[in-house]
């Protein structure tokens, strides 16, 4: 134990005797001139380096935020923190509904290789209004980015649209009539001037905010339609009388916001007629639904020669024939069609069967980002091609 004790006395006694002889060489002053140069270089490379992830992180974030304004979504209403534990950006949006959240995901992922980043993980959880994205740097030094994304209650202006026309609308006191009226999403119903109650079904239909839409009989008229053939619309008829029977209609249907044919090949076939139709139909700040009958129409291509708003109705379907799983099929593919192209319009006639199916379909349509809208707002906010 005494000789232990003997050699840390003396091992240490050295080590003082050479360090003091070191300082009174300056050998400690050599030595730190020698490293001077590492250290600087080092101090260097990480000084340059911080700003140049701040640059990173910036452009980054500025890619982000300009696709959320591209969904309009403005940079006041994006959140931005950074979180301590980790160095992650966290971002959080509410985007506007209309578009499926995957085609945003997408959206949004479009520019980030531009920022030197990369799809991580996407997560979307059962309620598919929510998703959380990560994306990973090229660098180990860059920042993690969450992405945090909900569905606001307001839709996007480029949101899918699907406008619903019930044809044929008339008034009767049952229930699928009130359930139609009650209906809380926007509808179309289109009817017929001459039919009984005319009037009063224009007037009720517009206190329960439904858009109205003035029904031309048109020949030849289906065997369904017989009860219309004396008011009809024939090929002979001189333009004094196609302007009387659309005068007439307009009269006796108040708060209309355009016309359409029932039925008519024939007459959507020949020019003039159609012609002096879509003049009257202009004259009156309508619009033209075509419900097309006839692969050989002219109706189109005179609604953009006069400068006639119009539309062509994409899904025409016999619900009166139609069970409820059928009109909900309809309805979906009516929804992807709106989704690929922006808009869609669906004829139906009102039955039971499509009261069910418009209330089933209406949560997940909205789901999908696929909003009810009356006719009138695809009419003026969407051009058909020639």
């Amino acid at each position: 134990m005494r000789i232990r004790t003997t050699g840390t006395l003396f091992f240490s006694t050295l080590a003082l005797f050479i360090l003091l002889l070191a300082l009174r060489a300056n050998l400690h002053t050599r030595a730190i001139d020698a490293l001077r140069p590492v250290f600087l270089r080092i101090m260097e490379r990480h000084s340059a380096a911080a700003p140049k992830d701040r640059t990173a992180s910036l452009r980054i974030e500025n890619i982000l935020l300009d696709r959320f304004e591209k969904l309009e979504t403005p940079r006041s209403k994006v959140s931005i923190r950074h979180s301590l534990e980790d160095s992650t950006i966290v971002m959080e949006a509410a985007i506007g509904r209309g578009k499926p959240i995957e085609w945003v995901v997408g959206f949004i992922c479009e520019g980030i290789a531009q920022g030197g980043y990369r799809l991580a993980d996407c997560i979307c959880l059962e309620n598919p209004t929510r998703c959380t994205i990560r994306l990973e740097g090229s660098h180990a030094t860059q920042p993690k980015i969450e992405i945090r994304i909900t569905h606001s209650t307001k839709f996007i202006s480029s949101a899918a649209r699907i406008a619903i026309v019930i044809a044929d609308f008339g008034f009767a006191a049952n229930e699928t009539i009130v359930d139609l009226l009650s209906f809380p999403e926007p509808l179309t119903v289109s009817l017929v001037s001459r039919k009984r109650m005319a009037t009063q079904t224009a007037q009720i239909a517009n206190e329960y905010r439904k858009e109205i839409v003035i029904l031309l009989p048109m020949e030849p008229l289906a065997s369904g339609y017989r009860q219309y053939a004396s008011d009809a619309l024939l090929l002979h008829h001189t333009e004094e009388k196609v302007r009387s029977i659309i005068d007439d209609a307009a009269e006796s249907v108040p708060f209309f916001a355009g016309f359409s044919n029932l039925c008519g090949s024939l007459l959507l076939d020949d020019s003039r007629i159609m012609k002096t139709i879509l003049t009257d139909v202009g004259k009156k700040h309508g619009y033209f639904l075509i419900d097309p009958v006839s692969h050989k129409s002219v109706a189109a291509s005179l609604c953009r020669t006069l400068g006639v708003p119009y539309r062509t109705a994409d899904i025409v379907l016999d619900s009166a024939m139609s069970c409820s799983s059928t009109i909900a099929d309809t309805l979906r593919h009516a929804a992807m069609a709106a989704l690929k192209t922006g808009s869609a319009v669906v004829l139906m006639r009102p039955t039971p069967q499509v009261v069910s199916a418009l209330r089933e379909a209406a949560p997940w349509l909205e789901r999908s980002g696929v909003r009810f809208v009356y006719l009138s707002e695809i009419v003026h906010n969407s051009r058909e091609e020639p």
